[in-house]
């Protein structure tokens, strides 16, 4: 099982990839881009290199200097699923089951989570 830190680091590459390939099927260097964003050329060039670890505001510059737009979302991740229905089922899913079959009645709560356990800025 991978570690929620590599799976996130995992997820921003994947994110930093799909912008470069796209800056170079525009034809656009790291100095285009960087001069779209307002930057100097080495923080796009790093970042593209993995010696940095961006914030999003700093995607977000570098998405629309590619004319993209970063969404942003938040979902259940497996431990937390798990958590909530017992067996990993989406709590969507669970409401949907208990309306077919015609159950009435509270559906699985969720956990209580602390604000600094789901966003750590700064860290």
């Amino acid at each position: 099982m991978s570690r929620p830190a590599d799976d996130d680091a995992r997820a921003r590459g994947a994110l930093l990839a799909a912008l470069m390939e796209r800056r170079e099927a525009l034809g656009l260097t790291v100095a285009h881009v960087a001069a779209r964003m307002q930057v100097a050329h080495g923080t796009v060039a790093g970042m593209e290199r993995g010696e940095t670890d961006p914030r999003l505001s700093v995607l977000q510059q570098y998405a629309r200097a590619v004319g993209l737009m970063v969404t942003v979302g938040l979902r259940a991740g497996p431990e937390l699923a798990a958590e909530m229905c017992g067996d990993g089922e989406p709590l969507w899913a669970a409401a949907a089951q208990a309306a077919a079959d015609g159950r009435k009645g509270p559906l699985p709560r969720l956990p209580q989570v602390r604000p600094e356990s789901v966003w750590e800025a700064g860290t």
